[in-house]
C-alpha cells in the first residue's frame, strides 16, 4: 500500500494484516554525486512501485526519507520514524537504501536492504528493468523473513543485493 489517501483508507480497514512498513532512504547531494543521487532516486521510486505491486495488503510504503548525504548521524534521522512505526503495530520495518553509511548504524531497529549504486549514465528504461529484477530478489527476502526461515535473525541485519 502506498502513502496515498485511497491506500491509507484501505490500510485503516485492514490494519491487522499489514505488519510490515517499507522506508526508503535517499541521499541528496549537490556535489559531483548529484547525478548519482538522481539516478538512485529514480531507481528507488521504481523499486517501491514494484514492491508495492507484489505485496499490496502486506506492506505499507511510507514516504521516502530524503537527507543530505553528509548529514552526520543518520540514526537521529530514522530512530523517531522506526519508533512510531513499531508503536503503530509494524512487526517488520524494512529500510531500503544504496547509501553504505546505513550499514554502520548498529541501533537501526530495522532490516536494512542495501542495493548497489547504479551507473549515472543508465537509461530510464534500464533503471525500470533493474528495479523489477531487484524487487523480485528483495521480495524473496521479505518472504523468508515473514516465514521465519531465517531463524536467528534480528534487526540490524544488512542484506546486500
Amino acid at each position: 500500500m502506498k502513502w496515498v489517501p485511497k491506500d491509507i483508507s484501505m490500510y485503516k480497514q485492514a490494519k491487522e494484516y499489514v505488519d510490515s512498513a517499507l522506508l526508503t532512504a535517499v541521499p541528496l547531494s549537490f556535489s559531483e554525486e548529484m547525478e548519482q543521487s538522481a539516478v538512485m532516486n529514480e531507481f528507488m521510486i521504481g523499486l517501491n512501485y514494484e514492491l508495492e505491486k507484489q505485496f499490496k495488503g502486506r506492506i505499507l510504503i511510507v514516504p521516502q526519507l530524503v537527507y543530505l548525504k553528509d548529514s552526520g548521524n543518520k540514526l537521529e534521522l530514522i530512530k523517531p520514524i522506526t519508533a512510531v512505526l513499531a508503536k503503530n503495530g509494524f512487526k517488520h520495518i524494512f529500510l531500503l537504501s544504496s547509501d553504505e553509511d546505513w550499514s554502520s548504524e548498529h541501533e537501526l531497529e530495522a532490516e536494512l536492504f542495501f542495493v548497489p549504486l547504479i551507473d549515472p549514465e543508465t537509461e530510464v528504461g534500464e533503471i525500470r528493468e533493474l528495479a523489477k529484477e531487484k524487487a523480485q530478489e528483495i521480495g524473496e527476502s521479505f518472504k523468508e523473513i515473514w516465514n521465519n526461515e531465517l531463524k536467528n535473525r534480528q534487526n540490524n541485519t544488512v542484506i546486500k543485493f
